[in-house]
């Protein structure tokens, strides 16, 4: 599903995406196993944004990106 969303992300904004964890500082990159995301039984998606990302014209395409991936069969939850 990261995947999935990182690539969905990509195309409805003309913003960088970095979705490759080596590319991403230690500290920010979301794997802490006390961060919430990373707490439900299948793990997460966390998305960190500019202020950029943040400005109504790119937030809600954004939104859209990571809506239309949930809708789509791209993605599946995990066996238990």
């Amino acid at each position: 599903m990261r995947a999935a969303i990182a690539a969905a992300l990509g195309e409805a904004t003309d913003l960088t995406v970095i979705a490759q964890e080596d590319l991403i500082p230690a500290g920010l990159r979301g794997i802490n196993p006390r961060n919430p995301v990373n707490m439900s039984t299948y793990g997460g998606v966390q998305i960190e944004m500019s202020p950029e990302a943040r400005e109504p014209e790119p937030l809600l395409q954004l939104v859209k990106a990571v809506a239309g991936v949930l809708r789509s069969d791209e993605w599946t939850v995990p066996a238990p």
